[in-house]
């Protein structure tokens, strides 16, 4: 079962996957927070600083920076901080993207893309899709390739 929150579908047995992570009430709350976003999209690439998760979750800067850092080791979430960047990880099966079969999803995945600023912050989201071999989502594959400075060779 799913549980659908601000347009982002989470799993309901979601704290028992995390579990054996050791997590903190904090760390999951942000977690979870991150997850529900109302600054995520349907890529799992969104800008959101530091300010933002302060200003959502009410908390002071030190405190999300020290469950942003534990979930930045565990790596549940990516943060280009000089950019605002947070990326959730595409390996967890939480990424929208594994799901696209249309070609209005790619579409859109694309009109999202074309706001996000170059960073090496999507290399496991590239490495991901490229796992999944699914040819429909080579157009992203590219413009995430772009978007950390590589151009694809394999076309």
């Amino acid at each position: 079962m799913r549980l659908s929150v601000r347009r982002q579908s989470v799993p309901t047995n979601i704290r028992p996957m995390l579990e054996p992570l050791k997590l903190t009430e904090d760390d999951f709350a942000l977690f979870f927070e991150i997850l529900t976003s109302q600054h995520s999209n349907m890529v799992g690439v969104f800008l959101c600083t530091k300010w933002y998760l302060c200003s959502d979750l009410k908390w002071n800067p030190e405190r999300v920076e020290k469950s942003l850092s534990h979930l930045m080791e565990l790596k549940l979430v990516y943060n280009d901080e000089r950019l605002g960047i947070l990326m959730i990880d595409p390996g967890l099966g939480m990424n929208p993207i594994d799901e696209f079969r249309s070609p209005s999803q790619i579409k859109g995945a694309m009109k999202v893309m074309a706001f996000l600023p170059p960073s090496k912050i999507y290399k496991p989201l590239i490495a991901h899709l490229e796992a999944l071999k699914r040819p429909w989502l080579k157009p992203i594959q590219r413009k995430l390739n772009e978007l950390i400075g590589r151009r694809d060779s394999d076309d």
